[in-house]
């Protein structure tokens, strides 16, 4: 069993009743107007792109988790029409379930890692942060953006991860208040992805936290991991470090 069940469950409560309008979104995007596997959004200007979803002051919320139990594919807006946000910077939220029998945790770990980049196309700029996201819509009426940005996302999981059998996308456009509802459980969700993370490294050998970026010291399998390790680790104390500059600074 998934050890994101509860939060899967407790994701679809807080999306079955919505104040705004809920609408499926068309993946059928016929795939030559798919964007390539490997095409990235480059850098989007803010004076060049026909909307902020998200971004500094505005109410973010990403959330990723994964269940072992049967589900159907789709991808949902929750709110308005894109359209209507043209030159606004508005509240966003995403929040992506994987389904699968055979899904596993050293599977969804590879996914969050490469999430941000599968993501990402040419027109659709992303920038996430734990359970924060930030998209830049490029264009100047970028028709059917929502559609195509869902249709390319289900397409390159599917073919980068043969145990996901389905994907659910919601995207939540200008409701704040259910933004605020989803991003608690946001973050069990990324509390759980960090046990998670401990556990995949773990089942290699080590305890990445514990790693003193003194060199390889026999603990890990070989140089290589070692390597991987300590990269890691050297990003997670400048993380903290600059955390606690800001905390400093306030």
């Amino acid at each position: 069993m998934s050890l994101f069940e509860a939060q899967v469950a407790e994701l679809r409560k807080c999306l079955s009743e919505p104040l705004s309008p809920v609408a499926p979104l068309d993946c059928g995007v016929e795939g030559g107007n798919l964007p390539s596997p490997q095409a990235r959004a480059g850098l989007i200007l803010q004076n060049e792109s026909f909307c902020e979803l998200a971004g500094p002051g505005r109410a973010s919320v990403l959330s990723l988790a994964y269940s072992n139990e049967t589900a159907c594919e789709g991808a949902w807006r929750i709110g308005e029409d894109l359209q209507k946000f043209k030159g606004k910077t508005i509240d966003f939220g995403l929040v992506v379930l994987l389904s699968g029998k055979a899904l596993d945790a050293q599977t969804f770990y590879q996914f969050t890692l490469r999430f941000p980049r599968l993501a990402d196309h040419p027109g659709w700029m992303v920038k996430t942060d734990k359970t924060n996201v930030w998209i830049r819509v490029g264009g100047d009426d970028p028709a059917q953006a929502l559609e195509i940005a869902a249709a390319s996302l289900i397409d390159r999981i599917h073919k980068a991860f043969e145990a996901v059998e389905t994907v659910e996308l919601y995207f939540v456009l200008n409701d704040k208040q259910l933004i605020e509802l989803l991003k608690p459980v946001a973050e069990d969700c990324q509390k759980t992805l960090r046990e998670l993370k401990t556990g995949v490294w773990q089942e290699r050998g080590f305890d990445y936290e514990s790693c003193q970026l003194a060199g390889h010291c026999g603990s890990c399998s070989d140089k290589k991991t070692c390597a991987s390790v300590r990269k890691i680790q050297a990003k997670v104390k400048l993380v903290r470090k600059e955390k606690e500059k800001d905390k400093c600074k306030k």
